[in-house]
């Protein structure tokens, strides 16, 4: 005859020799019925009809439970048990969160209800659902012990407030959290295997595509992403500010991050820039989990590896380092000298006048440590050449009103025109969708053969794709036309004043937004500017003119004073890709 004794070395075994299979279970299940029998839990109660019971469901976006039902599947099982038993259903509580660690907000709440004696069963899909950690399935059996806990519900079994059940939920709860711990090295083994071949085990970085092929999942490259990154970096290289990059990249080249279930889709941020500038990833070097691996070969790189020095170089990550002090100083990493193509540093000098007081002077010189022979700039003149460039853009704030009105009224007619340009795309698409059609039914009344109809599929595959690239592209530029203008009119007018009275942030933007390419030639600031700014310098007497006010007539157009902003507006719409290089030439005076 069988006893407790033997039921937990039983258990003992079981537990050491770590086996889960479907058989051992069901031997240990048939020890416990033969205990039963021996009616040593007779007096346990096991009427569970008309209890009053609360459901719980539990789904993680967690590799332990990728397979597992999703949360509306497990309700429609648990309503099911709870029917079949007779039980009274009164609460559910379903939440989408790991349980291997405490602290889940459903959970907590629902034992909390069990306590308090609101509920007296506890239906589930399955054990594993309620805990992966050994506290919150112990404080489910102790609520048993306390007679808080009438039963838990299982579709497969119901476990009561006996001792063969409770050393069964014991075994159940534990075998759910060797399973989530050993589910961790398991995979970390995985991933570092596939690093030592040359796989960056994780996401795909941006610029790159994960694609499985044979078995192992590779990187290839992104053709959308790929050359536009590619492109991103080399402007940084050659000295682009970084907020001048991102809105290139963003508006005129409408990047797009990849999109997946639940973000993407979104333009490139400013922190992941710089994680992007920093990562050895693109010249070839993985660096995962503080391990080091050289990528496969077979993957193309998106820059080479001096170029990665030469981005390293000017974050400061090698080369002259950033000064650590003096945080408040401005035009930090904006200028390059033009003789060696280092980076230009602001650094401060002090000076004791003659009453004792001290006074702080900014330089700013070439950070070479190669004897490089160019002069330093006092920051001060740096300043007057800045000021002496932004007085030749400014614009008066009756040309900035008038041209914000226009440009809004210029908008609602894109918009008009956009609408009358997306229907013809969308026609095109439909159009498509429907010979795609054709040719399945022309494949399947045997009229085409399999290479055929792949080759014609995919042409039209091709074909939709570029319609709704193109279908994208009208959005977007009706969207952002007027935002990219705006911000360029508020430069325009208000750059003037921010470099007088701005703190040391708004100085540095001042520079950085006024082009690209800031280099210092023998104290000269060189620069190209851009496109937009540089319509303002060529007809600066005109957006500079004292307007009267005037409405605007049904197409868009000023009633008034027409022909003294033609040349304005028709630079504005043709030349806006124009980008002349601007060097100051009076260097004389600035010395």
């Amino acid at each position: 005859m069988l006893n407790s004794t033997s039921v937990g070395i039983a258990v003992l075994v079981y537990l050491h020799l770590c086996i889960y299979s479907t058989a051992n279970t069901a031997f240990l299940y048939s020890v416990l019925k033969k205990l039963r029998k021996e009616n040593m839990d007779f007096l346990v109660n096991k009427d569970i009809k008309d209890k009053v019971a609360v459901e719980y469901c539990r789904k993680s976006t967690e590799s332990e439970d990728r397979q597992a039902f999703s949360l509306e599947d497990q309700h429609d099982v648990n309503k099911k048990v709870a029917e079949n038993y007779g039980v009274r259903l009164k609460k559910t509580y379903s939440e989408s969160k790991s349980a291997k660690m405490r602290g889940r907000p459903f959970f907590n709440e629902m034992v909390n209800g069990v306590e308090s004696g609101k509920y007296q069963v506890i239906i589930c899909w399955a054990l594993n659902r309620l805990a992966r950690n050994s506290v919150d399935g112990a404080m489910l059996i102790e609520m048993m012990d306390l007679k808080k806990l009438h039963a838990i519900v299982t579709p497969g079994k119901v476990f009561y407030n006996s001792s063969d059940d409770k050393l069964l939920l014991q075994i159940e709860f534990g075998l759910a959290k060797k399973y989530s711990d050993d589910l961790s090295p398991n995979v970390m083994r995985g991933m570092t295997s596939k690093l030592k071949r040359g796989w960056y085990p994780g996401m795909a970085k941006p610029g790159y595509l994960n694609k499985k092929e044979k078995g192992e999942i590779i990187h290839v490259i992104d053709p959308d992403r790929f050359p536009l990154i590619r492109k991103a970096m080399l402007m940084y290289i050659e000295g682009s500010n970084v907020d001048h990059i991102l809105e290139i990249l963003n508006n005129d080249w409408a990047y797009r991050t990849v999109a997946t279930v639940k973000t993407g889709n979104k333009p490139l941020s400013r922190s992941s820039f710089y994680r992007m500038l920093r990562d050895p990833f693109y010249y070839g070097k993985i660096v995962w989990n503080n391990e080091e691996s050289d990528l496969d070969a077979s993957v193309p790189r998106l820059i080479t590896e001096d170029e990665f020095w030469l981005i390293q170089d000017r974050l400061g990550a090698k080369g002259f380092p950033r000064p650590q002090k003096h945080k408040d100083i401005p035009y930090k990493g904006v200028i390059k000298c033009a003789v060696c193509g280092s980076s230009v540093i602001i650094y401060q000098k002090d000076k004791r006048l003659a009453d004792g007081t001290m006074k702080s002077y900014y330089f700013a010189r070439c950070s070479s440590k190669k004897g490089c022979k160019q002069p330093p700039l006092s920051v001060s003149k740096l300043e007057i050449q800045l000021n002496n460039i932004l007085n030749q853009i400014n614009i008066s704030k009756d040309f900035y009103e008038w041209f914000i009105k226009w440009l809004k009224k210029d908008h609602e007619l894109e918009s008009t025109n956009s609408e009358f340009v997306l229907d013809r795309i969308d026609a095109q698409i439909e159009l498509q969708i429907k010979r795609k059609n054709r040719l399945l039914d022309m494949r399947i009344d045997g009229e085409l053969q399999d290479e055929d109809y792949k080759e014609k599929k995919n042409t039209i595959d091709d074909e939709i794709r570029r319609l709704e690239k193109e279908r994208h592209n009208v959005n977007y530029n009706t969207d952002n036309w007027i935002n990219r203008a705006e911000k360029r009119l508020d430069y325009a007018l208000y750059a003037v004043d921010k470099l007088e009275h701005g703190d040391y942030i708004e100085k540095t933007s001042v520079l950085a937004n006024l082009g690209t390419n800031f280099t210092l030639n023998n104290g000269i600031l060189c620069y190209d500017l851009d496109s937009v700014l540089n319509i303002f310098k060529n007809n600066h007497e005109v957006v500079n003119d004292t307007l009267e006010r005037f409405e605007l007539n049904d197409i868009g157009l000023p009633t008034a004073n027409v022909e003294a902003f033609d040349s304005v507006i028709s630079t504005w719409l043709g030349d806006r890709d124009s980008n002349p290089n601007f060097c100051i030439q009076s260097a004389t005076s600035y010395h």
